[in-house]
């Protein structure tokens, strides 16, 4: 991400210098922080700063997440973030279909493993009907002109990315937790 100087005057102090800039990707103002000084024009990298404002929302995967998965949700999250819709909706599907397979369903396409897993109990079958729910807005994002499917809307990455984030909590975050504990108590 890349930042550009907005010519407003820093704001120099004993913890270092604050000035406003604007993000290269939302192009809404930020102001960022660094001990180092900060010149009047040009352009700076997300890693200059010592800290970003407003704070750049995680995309991080939830707790105990295969780390193949949570590549996948990494870059559904980081698309959405940066109004990479298609991407993020595509990408949101990839790290379903990796979880389901992680978890052992192996028969035909994602629509049969979704069903695999809810039929062995695995996931409940309101979970199913949300995986499903993102595949399709996956296969839209990526057959649009063989399908002639609208391209998807912010509103379909946004249901994507939170849907997968809650399905990955449920598969690896509350088992995790559950062994963690566990392990604590014994």
């Amino acid at each position: 991400m890349t930042f550009y100087f907005c010519g407003q005057e820093s704001i120099s102090s004993a913890r270092g210098n604050l000035t406003f800039w604007k993000c290269s990707n939302c192009m809404r103002g930020v102001c960022g922080e660094t001990r180092y000084g900060v010149p009047r024009s040009g352009e700076f990298k997300f890693s200059y700063f010592d800290k970003i404002y407003p704070a750049q929302a995680s995309a991080e995967a939830p707790r105990y997440t295969p780390e193949s998965i949570a590549d996948d949700f990494y870059e559904a999250k980081t698309s959405l973030q940066h109004r990479n819709i298609k991407s993020a909706c595509i990408m949101a599907r990839s790290a379903i279909e990796s979880a389901v397979v992680n978890f052992g369903a192996t028969k035909g396409g994602l629509a049969n493993k979704i069903k695999e897993l809810a039929a062995n109990h695995t996931i409940t079958q309101s979970l199913a009907d949300w995986a499903d729910e993102v595949k399709e807005i996956g296969n839209d994002a990526t057959h649009m002109a063989e399908r002639g499917s609208a391209p998807p809307t912010k509103e379909d990455a946004e249901d994507a990315v939170q849907f997968t984030e809650m399905l990955l909590f449920y598969l690896y975050t509350v088992p995790g937790m559950i062994a963690e504990r566990r392990r604590k108590s014994s």
